[in-house]
């Protein structure tokens, strides 16, 4: 089964080491949704301002697949 890493950019690189195995792009996106929410969840009440930050999901030779952009105001 392909691996995914789920990478953060918020004012810097955040890779994922780790990634998950997911069988379709279905299964990619409700990992990426999953996550995403468990982090804003989190980090919800520590959020001051604006921020802008996203996930960008690749494969296993690095090639982007998916991209969650999100924005806290």
């Amino acid at each position: 089964m392909p691996r995914f890493y789920f990478n953060i950019i918020d004012n810097r690189f955040l890779p994922d080491p780790i990634g998950a195995e997911c069988a379709d792009m279905v299964v990619v996106r409700r990992c990426a949704v999953r996550a995403a929410g468990e982090m804003l969840r989190e980090f919800s009440d520590d959020v001051a301002g604006t921020s802008d930050w996203q996930m960008i999901v690749t494969d296993e030779a690095s090639h982007p697949v998916l991209n969650l952009k999100f924005s806290i105001h």
